[in-house]
């Protein structure tokens, strides 16, 4: 498990206060730190990150190309703009081309 020690963060029901954040793959707990602390600047604030639930292109490869190397470099892209997930859509094309996609 891994923390942030000490980051402005939005808790439900007490606003924007300093907390230490645990996680995995998943926010585990606001409360009680464990594990490996990783340095924050200060002034961090932490945020969730975005899900796009529409999207067709980044980083110069659409979802169109149809190759995992395109959905490699769209999903390289987003996350380095805070998208933690994302639904890799289709435009309108023959029937062969998005069966490909």
């Amino acid at each position: 498990m891994k923390y942030f020690k000490g980051v402005k963060a939005y808790i439900e029901g007490k606003g924007v206060v300093d907390a230490d954040i645990c996680f995995n793959e998943r926010i585990i707990s606001t409360e009680k730190a464990e594990g490996e602390e990783i340095i924050m600047p200060e002034g961090a604030i932490g945020e969730p990150g975005y899900i796009d639930v529409h999207i067709h292109e980044a980083g110069g490869s659409d979802t169109m190309d149809g190759s995992a190397q395109a959905l490699q470099t769209v999903s390289e892209t987003l996350v380095k703009e805070g998208t933690v997930g994302f639904l890799a859509t289709t435009m309108t094309q023959s029937e062969e081309n998005i069966e490909k996609a």
